[in-house]
């Protein structure tokens, strides 16, 4: 697990877990209120399909996720 720090810490947990060239973008919520999360680093860059909506999105170094309370996202790289 890489952690991906990010501009809501004291709420938000973001890592990245890589092998070879299979990753998985990981953006877990632990407060009860909306967060829009931006990231400060850049390895979760890249293009990715969203686990369970199956949404293809770039995350880009501009990115934001907006995240519902106690929500999370699993972007698997495509």
């Amino acid at each position: 697990m890489i952690p991906v720090p990010n501009n809501q810490p004291q709420a938000v947990l973001s890592f990245v877990r890589q092998k070879e060239q299979d990753k998985v973008f990981v953006v877990l919520n632990f407060s009860g209120q909306k967060q829009s999360v931006s990231f400060l680093h850049e390895i979760q860059l890249g293009d990715y399909k969203e686990l369970f909506s199956g949404e293809v999105k770039t995350i880009e170094a501009a990115t934001t996720v907006d995240i519902e309370p106690f929500g999370y996202r699993i972007y698997v790289k495509v």
